[in-house]
């Protein structure tokens, strides 16, 4: 189950290491928003496959992703690169599954609360 949580949070692959986003997380994943200027929105979903291989080039299979700080921190793959324009405001989101899921400790520090089911999060 994915949680909203937004999160200010730095990525680090291949290409260097860059400010991110979260949108949603969970135990075994991650969906956030590329925040750093090297990471512009293509203006048009025509670019969403040029877009898609300069993520993959930059983060490839192995993404560190912290979490505030450096003592919080998830090794993860890219598994989805998504266009979404939300009011005329394009946005490309960038879906990560983590190598080993959050613990339960970890998810309550993030504000994601893994026991809760759907009738609780009113």
């Amino acid at each position: 189950m994915r949680f909203r949580q937004i999160l200010d949070i730095r990525v680090e692959g291949n290409g260097g290491t860059f400010l991110a986003r979260t949108v949603d997380l969970s135990r075994t994943g991650i969906l956030l928003k590329l925040e750093d200027r090297g990471f512009a929105t293509p203006e048009q979903e025509s670019d969403l496959k040029l877009y898609s291989d300069l993520v993959l080039g930059h983060f490839g299979p192995r993404m560190l992703i912290s979490f505030g700080s450096d003592a919080l921190r998830r090794r993860a793959s890219v598994v989805r690169v998504a266009w979404r324009n939300h009011r005329g405001k394009n946005t490309i989101l960038v879906g990560c599954s983590f190598h080993r899921p959050l613990t339960a400790q970890t998810c309550v520090l993030l504000g994601v609360h893994p026991l809760r089911n759907d009738k609780s999060r009113k």
